[in-house]
């Protein structure tokens, strides 16, 4: 069996945003603040049918880190998937629980968890995880997530992370970044209060955390659409650019697995370190005790 056509997917990505839109409240675009949700959520199609490729074939189970005010998981739902999406509700206004009822009422699992602070993992675990354009607003962050989301993974499960393009052509107004050593993890500029990485950032990311890349993926989120004629014809010299060069489109991704032996081997180096500094301060000990006991013996 095959992924479905992007076609068919946009088809049933495209109801699903239309009944959520339905429910969209003022006061919830006001929270949002100038982000205009109904446009953000039906340009991202080919977005998310990258993620749904990713993952199809190899799970059944899917968690998605909440970025999308749950229209990627539903749309999953609808496809066949145990979906679940993330929501801290601690945190979360009142003002989206109609919208989380409704999800919720569809059948998407509600997490009540935040994977970006320090935190420990829910029990459940899940045969794919996505991470859709939610690493890029907090970099200091980094150190946190990527490991808590890892613990939402199936022993065999894949993780599925997209972020903003460091390379993309043409470049939007920047920031200076901000330092790399600050985040203590790959870091490359600001645009347009977002940060964005080079795919090089995402490999040391994933290396960090003991993840093996199986693929890795090069594509636009509304610019130009290379599925669309309408959005060829708009910008040609883009659409030739992006079909050529794809390194310059603007959404980088990587689909990952565990490397367990990799975080084994890992796991015993620290341990035989730990190990190592104990006796060499046992020793340091040991030698500060017999020097003091030759000092008291010749006083």
């Amino acid at each position: 069996m095959n992924p479905i056509s992007l076609r068919n997917f946009n088809a049933i990505y495209h109801n699903v945003v239309d009944e959520m839109l339905a429910r969209w409240t003022p006061a919830m675009q006001e929270e949002a603040g100038a982000l205009d949700i109904g446009l953000y959520l039906r340009e991202a199609t080919a977005r998310f049918y990258y993620a749904y490729r990713s993952c199809f074939g190899s799970a059944r189970t899917l968690c998605d880190i909440g970025g999308s005010f749950g229209a990627f998981p539903l749309v999953m739902l609808k496809l066949g998937f145990d979906a679940a999406t993330t929501r801290t509700i601690q945190y979360s206004s009142e003002t989206f629980d109609p919208l989380f009822d409704y999800i919720a009422g569809q059948g998407v699992r509600i997490l009540d968890y935040d994977p970006f602070i320090e935190n420990t993992p829910p029990r459940d675990t899940f045969d794919a995880v996505t991470v859709l354009s939610m690493l890029d607003y907090d970099p200091y962050t980094l150190r946190y997530v990527v490991p808590n989301i890892v613990g939402l993974m199936a022993h065999d499960g894949m993780l599925y992370i997209e972020a903003p393009n460091a390379g993309v052509f043409p470049r939007r107004d920047s920031d200076p970044a901000v330092a790399a050593q600050d985040v203590g993890l790959p870091m490359s500029i600001d645009i347009a209060g977002r940060y964005a990485f080079a795919i090089d950032d995402l490999h040391e990311l994933a290396d960090i955390n003991a993840l093996t890349i199986v693929e890795q993926t090069f594509h636009n989120s509304s610019r130009v659409n290379l599925s669309d004629p309408r959005s060829l014809l708009r910008h040609p010299l883009q659409a030739l650019l992006y079909g050529v060069i794809k390194h310059r489109r603007e959404c980088i991704g990587i689909l990952c697995r565990q490397n367990h032996m990799l975080k084994m081997f890992r796991r015993t180096m620290s341990e035989k370190t730990r190990r190592r500094r104990i006796a060499d301060g046992k020793e340091r000990l040991e030698d500060e005790d017999a020097t003091m006991h030759s000092t008291a013996d010749y006083c």
